[in-house]
């Protein structure tokens, strides 16, 4: 993932197809590692069984004409 430097719209896509698996409810900025981790903190307690889905995925900024 890019550094943040704006608010910015993200999510988890697969690793396998770069399809997007999730997108985080709200605008981030910050550094890396604490976006990462924020992410993968919501998606894991949004079910238990995600967290067998987070190994195959990765945080991602997500482009508008993505999220349509």
């Amino acid at each position: 993932m890019k550094e943040i430097v704006t608010k910015a719209t993200v999510g988890l896509r697969s690793k396998k197809t770069h399809e997007i698996v999730a997108v985080y409810p709200n605008l981030v900025e910050g550094l890396n590692q604490e976006v990462e981790k924020m992410v993968k903190d919501w998606y894991y307690v949004q079910g238990c069984a995600n967290e067998e889905t987070l190994r195959h995925c990765f945080v991602d900024i997500l482009r508008e004409n993505e999220l349509h």
